[in-house]
């Protein structure tokens, strides 16, 4: 099952990893490139493979430790896609450990780290139907469930399964004629809530927690056939009842709903996008999509700042969403964007929107606006929070 282009980019921070030709060349990234683990260089044109996948089997998944810096990653064979072994490398001596694993098959591609000693997987039993998301000790291999099994189609909900605090998981379901959230407490272990059935929520939603935990944002698209019985718009969750409320644009379809960290602003992807006041939903700004593009996220700034990411231009706001400055970045589409632990530069994947990888990531330095572009086709990123030196 080798890929023939690179899957998935994470971000590791500044390493010095001596190379024949370049004795301290530095490596700030490591990415999934066919199937292999591989350390790239800060200027994006060096590459060290850092693990080589199989004939038989390819590396898919990668979380990075925020304290360690060692990389979690799942060797998955062709003849057996659920029997993905989960292994840690240490990015500085390219070691490699068996994580002893207590929750068995796992669904590779999405790992995430609850704190650093402990893995969230979802699992899945040899047939592939859906077992709950558990909580693994990588040092012990104890599993604990997070997330009770699915009532149909749920899936670990990824860019946002965790709150600020990492207590609350969301996840979301589809079945015929509608799609559902759910959100359960990692500390204890149970399902606080789900939506109806007969809510008819539809569309692949996105949502935003508050900075408090209290509200969940949640935003749906309209299918087409199912848009008369879609209330669509941007809804507002009790974290802890799920009591919902209609917030914004009832009726109209969500392209993406985001919260700026530790912020009072929702930021709503639609024909416009809207940068609303949390606590009331007043629109304190609109900017054109044509020239932001599809919003990939936003990061908080000090004094109240933040950037809002699109996949045509970064663009700085105050604290009342008021324009300071803009960086184009066309030519860097990307499913994901990931802020610097310095906050000083923006990684972008490699991933169009369609998934294939037809665009070079690359980042963003927001000081001097300079960007700089990877030679290799790669995608998803991470950073690592930090020094790596070998």
């Amino acid at each position: 099952m080798r890929i023939a282009t690179a899957v998935l980019l994470a971000i590791v921070a500044t390493a010095l990893v001596p190379s024949p030709s370049h004795p301290a060349v530095r490596y700030s990234y490591v990415g999934l490139c066919d199937g292999e683990i591989c350390l790239i260089g800060v200027h994006g044109r060096t590459k060290l493979t850092l693990a080589r996948g199989t004939e038989q089997a390819d590396w898919e998944g990668i979380a990075v430790s925020l304290r360690s810096g060692k990389i979690v990653s799942s060797l998955v064979p062709d003849a057996g896609y659920y029997r993905a072994k989960l292994y840690e490398i240490d990015p500085r001596t390219h070691e490699r450990r068996a994580v002893p694993n207590g929750v068995g098959y796992h669904v590779p591609e999405c790992p995430a780290w609850l704190n650093d000693d402990v893995l969230l997987l979802d699992k899945i039993d040899k047939d592939g139907l859906d077992r709950g998301v558990y909580a693994l000790n990588i040092r012990t291999g104890a599993a604990k469930l997070v997330v009770p099994p699915r009532p149909d189609n749920e899936f670990f909900y990824d860019p946002f399964p965790l709150s600020p605090s990492g207590r609350y998981v969301l996840t979301s379901f589809s079945v015929t004629g509608g799609t559902w959230l759910s959100v359960s407490d990692a500390v204890l272990g149970k399902r606080l809530w789900r939506t109806n059935p007969d809510e008819g929520m539809t569309g692949f939603p996105t949502a935003a927690w508050s900075a408090d935990e209290k509200w969940l944002y949640a935003g749906f698209s309209i299918d087409g056939e199912l848009a008369s019985s879609s209330p669509g718009g941007v809804w507002r969750f009790d974290v802890r009842t799920g009591k919902q409320y209609p917030w914004k644009y009832a009726g109209h379809s969500i392209d993406g709903v985001f919260s700026v960290p530790r912020s009072n602003v929702v930021i709503v992807d639609r024909k416009t996008i809207d940068c609303l006041r949390m606590s009331d939903g007043r629109l304190l700004a609109s900017l054109h999509a044509t020239q932001v593009g599809r919003v990939l996220g936003a990061f908080g700034l000090p004094n109240g700042r933040w950037l809002l990411c699109g996949s045509q231009m970064i663009v700085k706001m105050d604290s009342r969403a008021r324009r300071l400055r803009a960086w184009p970045v066309r030519g860097l589409a990307s499913s994901t964007v990931r802020f610097s632990p310095s906050r000083n530069a923006i990684m972008f994947g490699g991933a169009s929107r369609d998934g294939a990888y037809n665009n070079k990531a690359g980042v963003l330095d927001i000081n001097t606006g300079r960007v700089t572009r990877f030679a290799a086709y790669v995608g998803q990123v991470e950073w690592l929070p930090r020094d790596v030196v070998r």
